[in-house]
């Protein structure tokens, strides 16, 4: 799988910069502090149906699947994010392992420890 950084860090306007890494099937965002140390992640993927899984050190996780508004474009009604249930551990996992070549190797530490985190 092939993982690049879009753009640069963003300021979020907040004290936090947010960086986003995209590949086929999985996009991933963090929040970082002036430090650079991870406040919030999302990684939004796909195994069947969009999801997206949440994690911030504030909340912790939260796990949804991504309703992708009306299928007629007259509508034009914009992607919403819906509870979700417990996330797929493992499959989760792979998709990260598989883009950790590409990712900073801080940034991959530290997602999969929080990930390691989530419920069997």
């Amino acid at each position: 799988m092939s993982l690049h950084e879009i753009g640069e860090g963003r300021d979020t306007g907040d004290g936090l910069v947010r960086r986003w890494f995209a590949a086929p099937h999985l996009d991933i965002y963090v929040w970082q502090d002036a430090a650079g140390r991870v406040r919030r992640f999302q990684l939004c993927y796909e195994l069947g149906v969009e999801c997206a899984l949440d994690w911030s050190e504030t909340e912790g996780f939260t796990h949804h699947a991504v309703d992708g508004g009306e299928s007629d474009p007259a509508r034009n009604r914009s992607p919403l994010l819906v509870p979700d249930g417990a996330a797929n551990r493992a499959a989760i996992a792979a998709l990260v392992f598989g883009v950790r070549a590409e990712l900073p190797s801080a940034l991959y530490d530290f997602i999969s420890a929080r990930i390691d985190e989530l419920p069997h």
